[in-house]
């Protein structure tokens, strides 16, 4: 977009599907559309980035991934999207415990590569309490929390990413 300013408005936008953002270091606000049409975004390396405005709209939403340095304050916003099946926070290295993801969501891929997500004690039995959840991609880990997910979680495709 090549834009200076600190907001990225979209909500003029009423059929956009698909949004990747990536790099804009300087943007503070996305504001999405009031209408259920985003059905992915992507946002990658937007360091300050502090709010995503009426994501909460976009509750058929699929795809998701905040990766690479994104410090939201929080991801409560999505236990509203309740259709995601791909979620990735890729080299979030300050990614707070899983309790954001309800049970009932329709997720089956999960990607965490360089976070830190395995240091918690709760995330195997949030991970368990996903019935969908088919492939994880853990990134590093050591030889105990392998096992551990191995055995807890039998029915999902591991990989170390």
């Amino acid at each position: 977009m090549g834009s200076k300013s600190d907001v990225l408005d979209f909500s003029k936008y009423e059929q956009v599907e698909k949004i990747l953002l990536v790099g804009a270091r300087r943007v503070r606000k996305i504001i999405l559309p009031q209408k259920d049409c985003v059905k992915a975004l992507g946002i990658s390396s937007m360091t300050n980035l502090e709010t995503i405005e009426n994501i909460s709209f976009h509750t058929g939403m699929r795809y998701l991934h905040v990766d690479y340095g994104v410090k939201l304050p929080d991801f409560d916003f999505i236990r509203d999207l309740n259709q995601l099946l791909y979620l990735s926070f890729t080299a979030n290295k300050n990614l707070p415990e899983l309790d954001f993801i309800q049970s009932s969501s329709e997720l089956r891929f999960l990607d965490f590569v360089d976070t830190s997500i395995f240091n918690y004690a709760s995330t195997v039995s949030y991970l368990k309490s996903l019935k969908h959840l088919r492939f994880l991609t853990t990134g590093r880990t050591n030889q105990k929390q392998r096992e551990l997910l191995r055995r807890e979680l039998p029915h999902v495709c591991m990989r170390e990413g």
